[in-house]
């Protein structure tokens, strides 16, 4: 409670500076509401990033405002984020399900209520699962999220979600609470929010909820199993036109399988400071960059690294520089984490780093040629002294391996990427990325966290290659189809410790009202 409220005092003492930041120079016009293209990344990780259409502008910058990832123009992945305030026009109702988005409780449409659906069927197949020589998974997924948002004037609103999953197949290997639910509260918060002067607004939130502020290789929705992840807590903000900040504390959410038995984790807590800053327009020629400089602190009673499961207090000191220049699109993001792992010193860090070019004019279609570089520290989980594995958290795991084969400890990795639109409504992005070990004295890691057993016993670095492809068609404003494929091909260190190579495929049709 301390660091909270030393951050409190943070977002006090920074309040003046970003109402001063307000008002531009003359020569520094402020951009428009046109949002950066992000890194070609996993469709349904970053989405097409682009406002709603004729929603109420942002205070800030609607693609730095720290919501999280777009599913499409109109919708996003953390459903609270989407502003259907512009249908009290009913003449720019123009989709088949837009009487439900802005649903009037009083006569003048101050009072109104948004309601909201996806639904997503998957199937999934692994060769070799966990990496090991064995009978293939065949695994049928399906997901049921339903919501409402209701909005009291301008300044109240309470959101609320439930949802449920199915776990099927031939073979699935083991039944998780993340992808079999049969119902859980995933949202249920109140917000009181508005101006408070000096061109600033501010607000709280109370109860539980998501969190995606800062980078999707630390924090994310995870998007990709059934169930997304979700904390009960308190987080705050401000934000002006060319600045904000936030200050959150949070417990997580301990999933069950049968119904509503999905109570708050009071072994782990996870807390801290975002915010953002808008780099001047003028800066490198003509820009829309940004700077998002973060500190999250995690304490975790239940860590478990090499054979030993102990309290982990672990803070998070980082920053990202992300948006575009020109044609290139640029995403930067470091981080270094101290602090304790029963009794032991923890330093470690992480640098990520993605950059493409468009050819031609850098609209949403072009095709973009890039690649990406990651590099995450490790070493120590099976020793003693300074424990240098640096923590995923709980960042989008597709990000490094659609199968979740690998993950960011004890982790390098490079890979060239391609995307491009081969017809209408259609988007491919494919890499090939070389896979290392940073410490030959630590394991190879998986997308959640797990040690894969016996490799911290054998030499070398080389720990796989992955070709990937990830294509998406949007067949209608509400209906997306999405194939991802990924081939691994295990490198020296998986080898020598008895792995094989595998194969993910993963099909889906996602709906969203």
């Amino acid at each position: 409670m301390k660091r909270v409220l030393e951050g409190a005092a943070l977002c006090a003492a920074m309040m003046p500076a970003m109402a001063a930041a307000q008002t531009p120079a003359a020569s520094d016009p402020l951009p428009g509401q046109t949002l950066p293209t992000l890194p070609a990344t996993p469709v349904d990780q970053q989405g097409g990033i682009v406002p709603a259409p004729d929603a109420a502008p942002a205070t800030y910058p609607e693609a730095a405002s720290g919501f999280g990832a777009k599913a499409g123009p109109r919708f996003y992945l953390a459903r609270w984020a989407e502003d259907w305030s512009f249908l009290r026009d009913p003449s720019k109702r123009t989709g088949p399900f837009d009487a439900l988005k802005f649903i009037p409780l009083d006569a003048g449409g101050d009072i109104y209520l948004t309601l909201s659906d996806e639904q997503r069927l998957r199937h999934d197949t692994i060769t070799s699962p966990g990496l090991r020589a064995g009978r293939d998974t065949n695994a049928i997924l399906l997901r049921n999220i339903v919501g409402a948002d209701l909005h009291i004037g301008k300044n109240f609103r309470a959101f609320g979600q439930i949802a449920s999953g199915v776990q099927e197949g031939g073979y699935f290997g083991a039944v998780t609470p993340v992808q079999r639910n049969d119902l859980i509260v995933q949202q249920l918060f109140a917000e009181v929010k508005g101006d408070i002067g000096r061109g600033l607004s501010a607000g709280i939130r109370v109860g539980r909820q998501d969190f995606q502020d800062g980078p999707i290789q630390l924090v994310s929705i995870q998007e990709n199993p059934n169930i997304h992840i979700t904390f009960d807590g308190v987080r705050a903000y401000a934000s002006g036109s060319r600045a904000r900040i936030g200050l959150f504390d949070f417990r997580y959410t301990r999933l069950g399988r049968d119904a509503f038995d999905d109570p708050t984790d009071t072994s782990r807590r996870f807390s801290g400071v975002t915010g953002s800053v808008m780099v001047p327009p003028k800066a490198f020629g003509s820009s829309k960059l940004y700077i998002d400089p973060f500190f999250y602190y995690l304490r975790n009673r239940n860590q478990r690294w090499g054979t030993a499961t102990a309290r982990e207090e672990r803070r998070f000191w980082g920053a990202r520089l992300w948006g575009d220049v020109g044609s290139m699109n640029v995403d930067l993001n470091g981080n270094y984490q101290s602090g304790t792992y029963g009794g032991r010193r923890i330093a470690a860090y992480q640098i990520f780093a993605a950059q493409n070019f468009a050819l031609g004019k850098p609209t949403a279609t072009a095709t973009r040629i890039g690649w990406r570089a990651d590099y995450a520290s490790g070493g120590g989980a099976f020793g003693s002294g300074t424990l240098r594995n640096a923590s995923q958290l709980f960042g989008t795991a597709p990000y490094f391996s659609y199968g979740i084969f690998v993950g960011p400890t004890n982790y390098s990795d490079v890979a060239p990427t391609i995307s491009f639109t081969p017809m209408k409504d259609v988007r491919v992005l494919s890499e090939l990325a070389f896979v290392w070990r940073n410490s030959e004295r630590d394991a190879v890691y998986s997308g959640v966290g797990g040690a894969y057993a016996g490799t911290q016993n054998v030499t070398g670095h080389d720990v796989a290659k992955l070709l990937r492809l990830n294509a998406a068609w949007s067949a209608t404003p509400n209906l997306t189809f999405t194939l991802r494929t990924e081939y691994l091909r295990a490198g020296k260190v998986l080898e020598r410790a008895g792995y094989a190579d595998s194969a993910f495929t993963g099909i889906w049709a996602t709906f969203r009202l």
